[in-house]
């Protein structure tokens, strides 16, 4: 193990772009008692099988959704937990999730041998999803979920005895995984596409230098035992605690009923509720309230199916609250007693009030009915483009009533931090990539700023570049969605940034935002990537 092997795995593979088993000289499938991993001989690495029987327990299924789709030829089970091991590098919880995902999934390791060496599923992978930030078990091929599924629960059950966790968790088998993990990066930066994989891991990890990546990879080999036992009690135990949502995708038609009817069976009663729900309702561009409506001359809630646009509002938002394990209100009475049930209301504004600044039918009359009812509401958004009282004469003008101290948005939340949070001095400037709300919530909170809507005239030619004139007062640069950027703007942040001495915030992360029925780049994709490198933090 160690460095060497990873030297050596590394040096084969980019000889042999990432083979290290020649055409028809393919290793033996393991026995159960020799060495050997069971493969076609991929991976070079002896794994010892690992025997197992599963143990059918009733109470180990949670919240459930099936997802039919349409030319899916097989079904597709997932089940994850929230996962914070993507922020920046170095986290301590990164390669100790690696590398027990690899103890628990690799070949002949417990899951392979509960699930796929018996018979169960052609497929089972535990990993951590780079873009979403979950640790997720996913089944793919089953041929009996159900099965699949007890016998995953079962295993991470069994780890909470230590006799047991020591024993998937041996010297042997963590010098092997890491060996395994090795060659993986490895191979992975020996192609293409691994190649490409690689630089956009870095760039989200914040690190891109092959050096640095070498440097991240090297924590692999100080992984011990206890931190394996740290990240195992924070993320895996979790999906035993009955709270996980699956998620099972199939195919339409009779496959749907199939796959019910086999989980059923598996332990005798229903194990698992389903709710179905069509791919379009995912999909579809608005995610408005079903329940929020009422129908005109009414003083309570009913249901609009449609908005002005025609598109079918309640079966969007019949689909999300399944996603997150909450309740579709039925009729007038579990809306009343939901009503009852709550003091203040968050509200999203674009896709939930309005779409595209069309107010969504209903909408008026429930939130006179909700302000009847004494309820607080609070209107939340991510769009830094408008002020407070910019957003107020907004919903004026669309006929809807509210007040600056209900309105909370990413513009205000960004200026209320300086102020509060990081006692900004009021002899500092923040300098402005952004529409006119982030400036104007800066100046509700005393602090001054240059930039925004004012660089919008960009340099006309490379010659003017030296024209650029820093501010020696800017103490922090502030991205809002700008619709205006250009060349000027991300110059002036560069410079102020690389100085080193200036704070750096964002309004919002989102990497795309909707319009049209299309994906438009978002704040996200367009400034943080580059951003983030120009920045110490």
């Amino acid at each position: 193990g160690g460095v060497e092997v990873f030297e050596r795995v590394w040096s084969e593979s980019v000889g042999v772009r990432g083979r290290l088993v020649k055409k028809g000289k393919k290793r033996k499938a393991g026995n159960g008692v020799e060495g050997g991993n069971g493969s076609d001989g991929a991976l070079p690495f002896p794994f010892p099988r690992t025997p197992y029987a599963a143990r059918w327990i009733d109470g180990r299924f949670g919240k459930s959704v099936m997802l039919p789709i349409p030319g899916l030829a097989t079904s597709f089970l997932t089940q994850s937990v929230e996962c914070d091991v993507m922020r920046p590098h170095p986290h301590p919880d990164y390669f100790p999730v690696i590398l027990l995902s690899e103890l628990l999934s690799r070949t002949e390791g417990p899951l392979y041998t509960a699930i796929r060496g018996q018979g169960y599923a052609y497929d089972a992978t535990l990993h951590l999803s780079l873009w979403t930030g979950q640790l997720s078990f996913e089944l793919n091929d089953s041929s009996e979920p159900y099965k699949a599924y007890v016998a995953f629960q079962d295993i991470l059950d069994k780890l909470q005895n230590e006799e047991e966790f020591g024993r998937v968790c041996g010297d042997f088998e963590l010098e092997t995984a890491r060996a395994s993990v090795a060659y993986k990066y490895a191979c992975g930066r020996s192609t293409g596409v691994g190649i490409v994989g690689s630089a956009l891991r870095a760039v989200l990890r914040g690190y891109a230098s092959l050096e640095e990546e070498e440097a991240h990879q090297a924590v692999l080999y100080r992984v011990t035992r206890e931190d394996l036992k740290r990240v195992y009690e924070k993320y895996f135990r979790r999906f035993c605690d009955n709270s996980r949502l699956t998620i099972i995708t199939t195919p339409p038609g009779k496959a749907v009923k199939r796959i019910r009817e086999e989980f059923a069976s598996g332990l005798g009663h229903s194990c698992l509720k389903f709710r179905e729900i069509k791919l379009q309702d995912l999909a579809a561009g608005s995610t408005g309230s079903g329940s929020g409506g009422s129908k005109k001359g009414k003083g309570k809630p009913g249901k609009s199916s449609r908005d002005s646009g025609g598109r079918d509002v309640a079966g969007t938002a019949a689909a999300f609250p399944a996603l997150i394990g909450t309740k579709e209100l039925k009729d007038s009475r579990e809306i009343e007693a939901f009503i009852d049930s709550v003091d203040t209301f968050l509200l999203d504004c674009d896709g939930v009030i309005w779409a595209s600044y069309v107010v969504y039918d209903g909408v008026a009359e429930t939130l006179d009915y909700l302000r009847s009812k004494g309820k607080r509401i609070l209107f939340v958004t991510n769009n830094s483009t408008k002020s407070r009282p910019a957003y107020v004469k907004l919903f004026q003008s669309l006929g809807l009533n509210t007040s600056v101290d209900e309105i909370f948005s990413s513009a205000y939340a960004a200026a209320y931090y300086l102020s509060h949070n990081l006692h900004f001095p009021k002899s500092k400037k923040v300098y402005v990539i952004g529409m006119a709300g982030v400036k104007d919530e800066l100046a509700s909170e005393g602090i001054g700023s240059v930039g925004g809507q004012d660089d919008n005239d960009n340099l006309e030619d490379m010659a003017d570049i030296g024209t650029i004139k820093d501010d020696p007062d800017v103490g922090a640069v502030l991205v809002g969605f700008d619709l205006n950027i250009n060349y000027k703007k991300l110059a002036k942040a560069f410079t102020y940034l690389k100085s080193g001495e200036v704070e750096f915030l964002a309004t919002n992360m989102d990497m795309a935002d909707p319009g049209g029925g299309r994906i438009y780049p978002g704040l996200g994709l367009v400034f943080l990537e580059s951003f983030g490198k120009w920045s110490d933090e």
